[in-house]
């Protein structure tokens, strides 16, 4: 009854296509396609070494990183706090100022 929505001519599925009947291609194409390989391959015992030499070092990276970030929230949190106190000892003399003005207005 009611005409059809785009939504519901999404859902139908789409006519088949020739790249789906085209074959898979076999084992040997795929071996073709690998990367070629210069010289001997390295032991894999020296290229562990570098991978493992390398996360250390990302490792000792990421520590210093979390303590520089812990010691800036530190001082931001210090920081904070000193605009805090600032702002009410703004807001309790600009209140005693009023008063003040207030208190000579009325004398």
């Amino acid at each position: 009854s009611q005409p059809p929505t785009s939504s519901s001519a999404l859902t139908q599925p789409p006519p088949p296509t020739k790249q789906l009947q085209q074959p898979q291609p076999s084992t040997t194409q795929k071996t073709i396609k690998s990367p070629p390989t210069s010289g001997a391959p390295a032991p894999p015992s020296i290229d562990s070494t570098k991978q493992t030499k390398e996360i250390r070092k990302l490792r000792r990276h990421i520590i210093k990183l979390n303590t520089d970030l812990e010691a800036t929230e530190r001082e931001m949190n210090a920081q904070r706090i000193e605009l805090e106190r600032a702002a009410t000892r703004m807001e309790r003399d600009r209140t005693r100022h009023k008063q003040e003005r207030d208190t000579l207005k009325t004398e």
